[in-house]
């Protein structure tokens, strides 16, 4: 875990606006989505598995949103995970 990640379930959740998901994939019968929230004074990118918080990571600027997002969406698809097939048209925005 990198200095600027943090464990998911700490700091003031109730000041979280969510704003979108990302992208979906999925595996055998589960979901992996990748959100996109608010807090003060940063984005906040999560990954949910099974709407279980796996990580969580905030980023000060909307390059590292992108960048973060891509990255985790990257390793998840070189272990295995691919776009769920009636999601196929949704794009990661870039900045």
């Amino acid at each position: 875990m990198h200095a600027h990640e943090t464990p998911v379930g700490h700091g003031p959740a109730a000041m979280r606006v969510d704003l979108a998901t990302l992208w979906i994939l999925e595996r055998h019968s589960h979901l992996a989505i990748c959100t996109l929230s608010w807090l003060p004074r940063a984005w906040e990118v999560r990954i949910l598995i099974d709407d279980e918080a796996l990580l969580s990571r905030r980023c000060r600027r909307q390059d590292e949103v992108v960048s973060t997002a891509q990255a985790w969406r990257r390793t998840l698809c070189g272990l295995g995970w691919a776009t769920a097939p009636d999601l196929r048209a949704a794009r990661l925005p870039t900045v």
